[in-house]
């Protein structure tokens, strides 16, 4: 966008495209509406188009740069459905000329500036009107769900929880409705409803790896390894360098006979710097040996014995590959 604009293109929307195209590849990955955002909606606090950019370089209160982030990304989606995606590059080549924002708006979209204004913020206004509305009903009934869940009332948690979430259903931060749902199910003994919570989670855009990764338990408990491995294979773009990430996925991969992914998530295990490198080497060489790659699980199996020379496993394998050497 820089290169195609010779960096004359407006900050607000470089940050436009960013979100809408993020979305676009997964709506699990787009910016979710927080409770910045609804405060601002409800306050009036959005920006006229035409001055969007102030709230990322100059912003006037703690939270506008979210704000603006959310309301850019909004401008984007909302001209790609009224006006078509083509809009949206012919506004990056008028901003190549030095346009203002005001000049492309009415060019592109035939509107003057106030009236897409007016036309865009009576849209958000219809999306988010049920959780601007009820913001405070939501808020009071998450604390007494978390005052349920600290007495250990779990069916009082799943009765209490199921209508405040409706009003809010993309709220995923720390202390999410899913999370005490699933945490009531569990108590409950109802694993498979534990589950569907945490998979609601997941879908709608929860990126914390800890839930994740209880998912993921979850779902190998209950014999469904390759959900598992598809919950964990989302946290390579939210937490890319957890090194128990890697090997479960790897381990989840390899066991499901996707032996180029277990390949792959090893040896991201060994990129990390393992504090346990023999087993690390390890579980390389069973992948490549799966692979047919009987030179590089020697090479890795050689490692892991440099590493941890009484290292049993891999003195075992390596003893073998030997054995089948000699057998040919």
């Amino acid at each position: 966008m820089l290169t195609a604009t010779q960096h004359r293109v407006p900050r607000w929307f470089t940050e436009d495209i960013a979100v809408y195209e993020e979305t676009a590849a997964s709506p699990e990955w787009g910016d979710r509406i927080d409770p910045q955002v609804i405060h601002a909606v409800k306050n009036k606090r959005l920006l006229p188009v035409a001055e969007l950019d102030r709230g990322f370089v100059h912003p006037t209160y703690p939270s506008q740069v979210v704000v603006s982030y959310f309301q850019a990304g909004r401008i984007c989606g909302f001209i790609a459905q009224e006006w078509g995606y083509a809009k949206l590059l012919a506004m990056m080549h008028d901003f190549a000329t030095s346009a203002t924002t005001a000049e492309v708006i009415e060019k592109e979209t035939g509107m003057k500036p106030e009236a897409f204004d007016k036309k865009f913020l009576a849209a958000v206004d219809g999306e988010m009107k049920t959780v601007v509305d009820r913001f405070e009903d939501w808020r009071k009934g998450l604390k007494e769900v978390a005052a349920l869940a600290k007495a250990g009332d779990y069916p009082g948690v799943i009765e209490k929880s199921d209508p405040i979430r409706e009003i809010y259903p993309e709220y995923v931060e720390p202390g999410s409705l899913y999370e005490f749902r699933s945490d009531a199910y569990l108590a409950l003994n109802n694993k498979p409803a534990a589950i569907r919570e945490l998979e609601r989670y997941a879908k709608i855009g929860g990126r914390s790896p800890e839930t994740l990764k209880k998912l993921a338990t979850l779902l190998v408990e209950t014999g469904r390894p390759a959900e598992a491995a598809a919950a964990l294979a989302r946290l390579n773009y939210i937490n890319p360098v957890d090194e128990d990430l890697h090997r479960r996925l790897g381990d989840l991969w390899l066991a499901e006979n996707n032996i180029p992914g277990a390949i792959r998530e090893y040896q991201a295990v060994l990129a990390g710097k393992p504090v346990d490198p023999a087993s690390a080497h390890f579980n390389l060489a069973k992948a490549y040996r799966r692979a047919n790659r009987q030179e590089d699980a020697r090479d890795e199996l050689l490692l892991a014995l440099e590493a941890a020379p009484g290292y049993r496993p891999a003195q075992k394998m390596l003893l073998e590959l030997s054995q089948s050497e000699q057998g040919k």
